[in-house]
């Protein structure tokens, strides 16, 4: 099956605080009696310089960068939005771009470690987005959930006073399945999904009961491929 060109499929998004705002907006107000209308007049959206982190909280990150071996470990936040790193010492903040970046290893105490890397270790690079791949399964398939973000314009209605008065950036998610050192977009349907993952895909989903669109189980169901 050939690699599909991908932006990247949102399967779930989540509110995150950051936000682009507009200034305040001048208030206009008819004060003709019986009709009381009040219009605000948005100006023209201006740009905040923002982040959208993964995670809010610091936590150890080892990481390569390019054509360089060495490890480097630091406290961490993986920032969506800028695509890029901060990272912190005893005196500073520093960062670095994404596009510099071979893998990262997020170590967080109490939780497992997550890896994760660039879509430059696809031989179909070009095909994919930017962007930090999570590695949700190790072996001849391997799971990748990509984050991005959307953002989600004022919806605010001045007459009614509803709605968010800024625009709102939201982080998302989408998947791709790596075979062969090439990426493959998640298909939608459980037929293409099987299709994609190999022969026996569908004959352990029927015994085991796993159902390759829910998350968990097709992690459940690539691991027991990759068993094979």
């Amino acid at each position: 099956m050939k690699p599909i060109f991908i932006l990247f499929i949102i399967t779930t998004t989540t509110p995150i605080l950051g936000q682009l705002r507009y200034p305040a907006g001048v208030i206009n107000v008819n004060t003709t009696p019986g009709v009381g209308i009040v219009e605000e007049l948005r100006p023209e959206a201006e740009e905040v310089k923002n982040v959208l982190y993964l995670y809010d909280d610091w936590k150890t990150i080892v990481f390569t960068i390019a054509n360089d071996e060495k490890k480097y470990r630091f406290p961490g936040r993986i920032d969506i939005l800028n695509d890029r790193i901060e990272l912190k010492d005893s005196r500073t903040l520093k960062v670095i771009q994404g596009r510099l970046i071979n893998y990262i290893l997020l170590q967080d105490t109490g939780s497992s470690d997550r890896f994760f890397i660039r879509n430059n270790s696809f031989d179909n690079q070009t095909e994919f987005p930017l962007g930090f791949y999570e590695v949700l399964t190790e072996g001849k398939i391997n799971l990748l959930k990509l984050y991005g973000y959307l953002l989600l314009q004022s919806s605010y209605n001045p007459a009614l006073d509803v709605g968010n008065r800024s625009p709102e950036l939201r982080l998302t998610e989408g998947y791709v399945i790596m075979k062969n050192n090439s990426a493959f977009e998640l298909p939608n349907k459980k037929k293409e999904i099987f299709a994609l993952l190999g022969d026996s895909a569908e004959s352990i989903s029927k015994k085991e009961s796993l159902n390759p669109k829910k998350d968990e189980e097709l992690i459940q169901l690539i691991t027991l491929l990759n068993q094979k």
